[in-house]
């Protein structure tokens, strides 16, 4: 009986069953890192319904010739598209409006100012674009004209 050819057997099966074992754990780790990769891009890119949001902040506000520092933005997007949007200076400024998402949110909200605190002649557009959460304010840029005043307002924000 040769038990050192036996042993020789036992310990290169050994070795060849470590080896598969280790294969397999690393396929199964590499299949649950791709599904955590593939679940979170799939929560990031989706449209929101809805959204309140605030953020401070640093930008401008400006109407006509006046130019004031805006240091907050309020946001509400509700369900069905209306849009709120509240700018916080030295002055505060009021917009009403529609907003529309699409499928690819790097690209900004769409906003379309329709209105303001005074009136509804204030007519202009706008982009609001959401951290990576998809909750959050980054930035926010509006250009829009007072139809009865004749004045134009722009804005330009970005988020701390």
């Amino acid at each position: 009986m040769d038990l050192g050819g036996t042993r020789l057997w036992q310990i290169k099966n050994h070795d060849r069953l470590l080896e598969e074992e280790m294969f397999n754990c690393k396929v199964i780790c590499l299949g649950a890192i791709f599904l955590l990769a593939t679940a979170s891009a799939v929560v990031a890119q989706q449209k929101p319904t809805s959204l309140t949001a605030n953020a401070k902040g640093t930008g401008t506000i400006k109407i006509g010739s006046e130019q004031f520092p805006l240091h907050a933005v309020v946001i509400k997007l509700n369900e069905g598209g209306a849009l709120e949007l509240t700018l916080v200076s030295e002055i505060t400024v009021f917009f009403t409006g529609t907003w529309s998402a699409p499928d690819d949110l790097t690209k900004g909200i769409d906003l379309s100012i329709t209105g303001s605190e005074d009136s509804s002649t204030m007519r202009g557009q706008g982009k609001l674009f959401l951290k990576p959460d998809g909750k959050s304010i980054a930035s926010l840029k509006v250009q829009a004209e007072s139809k009865l005043r004749k004045r134009l307002v722009a804005v330009d924000f970005v988020a701390e």
